[in-house]
């Protein structure tokens, strides 16, 4: 990555930055907190029952016990996970490089010209050339080409 961001410092060609801001994140908390709030109310009150042998009835007296036990339910949750504050989801920016064929396009034509600048002053003063910090090797023909693993190329096998 950094042969590349050198290479398109020489070329002057850097890709578009793109700028993504990520909003709402404070949102979806609240509601993965308010679910998770009416879940455990649920299974509590469930747990509750079924631990006294409860049988869950009509009438004036159930809601007002059900109001009850939902209150103190609701204050233990709350306890052991407090709602999300906002300043604990700001806004979420990235940034990202964007390397479309255009950059691509760019990029090349403009090491191919500095090639071109490179090779005049070969013909002219190869020392210059010589101490260059860094070129690309795109500027570069090579003779060689270099395996590794040579028998993996021709799928040798012992």
């Amino acid at each position: 990555e950094s042969y590349r961001k050198h290479c398109d410092q020489l070329a002057d060609a850097a890709p578009t930055k793109v700028r993504t801001v990520q909003t709402g994140r404070y949102l979806i908390a609240q509601q993965e907190w308010a679910s998770a709030k009416e879940a455990y109310i649920r299974q509590e009150l469930a747990r509750r029952f079924q631990a006294h042998a409860l049988q869950p009835f009509a009438g004036m007296q159930f809601a007002a016990v059900n109001a009850l036990v939902c209150y103190h339910i609701k204050q233990e949750f709350l306890r052991m996970r407090p709602p999300p504050k906002p300043e604990d989801f700001p806004d979420k920016v990235t940034v990202s490089e964007k390397k479309d064929d255009d950059y691509q396009l760019r990029r090349r034509l403009r090491l191919h010209a500095l090639g071109n600048v490179v090779n005049r002053r070969l013909e002219e003063d190869a020392e210059s050339v010589s101490s260059m910090q860094g070129p690309p090797l795109e500027l570069f023909c090579f003779k060689r080409i270099v395996f590794d693993e040579f028998h993996e190329a021709l799928n040798l096998r012992d």
